[in-house]
């Protein structure tokens, strides 16, 4: 991944989601947990399976380290910054990516580290 990396539309829709999921859940942070709800909430997200290994497994993330990224709810209401793993998921995810970032993208991460822990 060098330079600059777009996000793709249905990327950064699932990640408003999951900032909005972590105002509803009372987390400080977006958390992997919110970005897997967020995914399993849309009709689209593919691998259920993978979804639901991973929730099992998801646990409860605090803080956000020190290097992250955050992203606005939906309605423009307020901003969520990524807990220290989930910004790891989301580096891993475009890492994979060639010149747009799309979901998938973030899918295949979710889906290595599910293999990793299966």
């Amino acid at each position: 991944m060098n330079g600059t990396l777009l996000l793709a539309p249905d990327l950064l829709r699932t990640m408003r989601v999951a900032a909005h999921k972590a105002i509803e859940l009372d987390e400080p942070v977006v958390t992997t947990r919110c970005i897997l709800l967020a995914l399993v909430d849309e009709d689209h997200a593919g691998h259920p399976e993978v979804l639901r290994v991973m929730l099992e497994r998801a646990a409860q993330e605090e803080a956000p380290c020190e290097q992250t990224l955050a992203f606005k709810t939906p309605d423009g209401g307020a901003t969520m910054r990524l807990s220290d793993p989930a910004y790891r998921l989301f580096i891993e995810g475009a890492q994979q990516a060639d010149g747009r970032y799309t979901k998938a993208e973030l899918i295949a991460a979710l889906a290595a580290r599910a293999s990793q822990t299966i």
